[in-house]
């Protein structure tokens, strides 16, 4: 890709980072990960087949970087809580909040 743009490779990632914030390898996992996130919830495939259709042909290496991107998500659902818990203060403030 970076013969292509007429770059170097370290110029087109360095680049790539800047206007995506994420590494490119991040995004494709990103995007492998979002894709195959869609055929866990809406088909009966094996976690080997989703993974392979994904791009990550180990679907232990897939599991991993799934594991990983959901306790990411986690984490950050948990922070967005505790701020709106913080703001709010008492639980009855975020039941009653419309979602």
């Amino acid at each position: 890709m970076a013969n292509i743009m007429n770059m170097s490779e370290s110029n087109l990632y360095a680049v790539f980072k800047k206007i995506t914030e994420t590494t490119p390898v991040q995004y494709l996992n990103n995007y492998r990960l979002s894709t195959a996130s869609e055929r866990l919830i809406n088909s009966n495939d094996s976690i080997a087949n989703i993974s392979e259709s994904a791009g990550i042909a180990d679907q232990f290496y897939f599991s991993k970087l799934f594991k990983k991107k959901i306790l990411a998500l986690a984490a950050n659902v948990q922070t967005v809580n505790k701020k709106f818990l913080l703001k709010k203060g008492t639980v009855t403030d975020i039941l009653s909040h419309p979602f």
